[in-house]
């Protein structure tokens, strides 16, 4: 029973294999695949460190406040899988009040460099489609990520 159920999983992850490939790729403002961007993500994926991706699975809560729009924070849960996927839970709210929700999902990669955590990521959502960043961010506490920005992560599962 136990060796069906691994053929049946094998095939399965064979299919979605090529599925996701196609959409491993940048995109520009237009849609337009960025062939720069993606062949740049191809070889930075290509280089991930294991031990730098593993610092980072788990579930991750920040708070991002609007620079434009005072009072309105986004709240996001960021959950990165061992396998280089990812998903992300936003909401936005004004003053504690009138929330919105933002699903998203994709790609990521993380490689250590001189003591840097160097993340590359591909995201969609309901605002986005295959929108690529690299996030440079180091531990300031085992749970605990401070990127680029200033912008502090906390490991929450």
């Amino acid at each position: 029973m136990n060796r069906r159920v691994f053929i049946v999983a094998a095939i399965a992850a064979s299919i979605a294999m090529p599925a996701l490939a196609q959409n491993d790729v940048c995109r520009d403002q237009n849609g337009n695949v960025d062939q720069n961007l993606s062949q740049g993500w191809q070889q930075f994926q290509a280089g991930a460190d294991p031990q730098a991706m593993g610092q980072l699975t788990g579930v991750w809560y920040t708070e991002i406040p609007n620079q434009f729009s005072p009072g309105q924070v986004a709240q996001r849960y960021t959950t990165f899988e061992p396998s280089g996927l990812f998903t992300t839970q936003t909401r936005v709210c004004a003053n504690g009040q009138m929330c919105s929700d933002y699903p998203g999902h994709g790609f990521w990669a993380s490689q250590m460099q001189n003591g840097v955590l160097v993340t590359f990521s591909i995201l969609s959502d309901t605002q986005v489609t295959n929108y690529c960043s690299i996030t440079q961010a180091q531990f300031t506490g085992p749970n605990t990520l401070r990127d680029q920005n200033g912008q502090v992560q906390q490991r929450v599962q």
